[in-house]
């Protein structure tokens, strides 16, 4: 049985607040994306992580409405096919939603893992995608050679910036960017 007075609400402002920076951090991550291109073909996927990031802090309306804008947004700027980048939004979002409500994602070593299956199996499906389309068969030295290390650079980045961006986001108690709102108490109806 839970206590009243450990019941707190979200206040609405922090809500719009953590909206607009997580929309304003996923174009930076854009911006850093496509400024620095891969590297002997492994590259880390700084959107993913922030697809991955709103499907396990976020709550469900709101991680579907951040995950639509930028996935909107990342299929404008790139160049790949018109629903690729919401495709890939809405999966990772979702998996690692999925992942989140199965076993608990906060220890680095299980965020490490999560992220490291969402964009490998992300990359797996657009790799399928592409050899099917294009008739290719048999380019599993592209698999081994360039999926599977920007999968685990990506999921090893995933760590740090996952702590960052719990400690400024002011829905998870970003404390420095949202000490001016306020917490409101929520009676429960019990």
């Amino acid at each position: 049985m839970m206590k009243r007075d450990k019941l707190t609400k979200v206040s609405g402002g922090r809500v719009v607040f953590g909206f607009i920076l997580i929309i304003l951090l996923g174009f930076l991550a854009i911006i850093i994306q496509s400024m620095f291109p891969e590297i002997f073909g492994i590259r880390v996927e700084w959107l993913l992580i922030f697809f991955i990031y709103v499907g396990i802090y976020k709550s469900p309306g709101l991680s579907i409405f951040i995950t639509a804008t930028l996935g909107l947004i990342c299929d404008l700027t790139s160049s790949a096919p018109v629903g690729q980048g919401f495709f890939c939004a809405f999966y990772a979002m979702g998996v690692a939603r999925i992942f989140s409500s199965i076993i608990y994602v906060n220890r680095p070593g299980i965020m490490f893992l999560t992220t490291a299956a969402v964009t490998l199996s992300l990359n797996l499906i657009l790799l399928l995608i592409f050899l099917i389309s294009s008739y290719k068969v048999g380019s599993v030295s592209l698999l081994l050679h360039f999926v599977v290390p920007s999968s685990f650079l990506t999921a090893l980045i995933s760590i740090p910036l996952f702590s960052l961006i719990k400690h400024i986001d002011p829905e998870r108690g970003g404390y420095y960017l949202a000490r001016f709102m306020r917490e409101e108490k929520v009676v429960p109806l019990l």
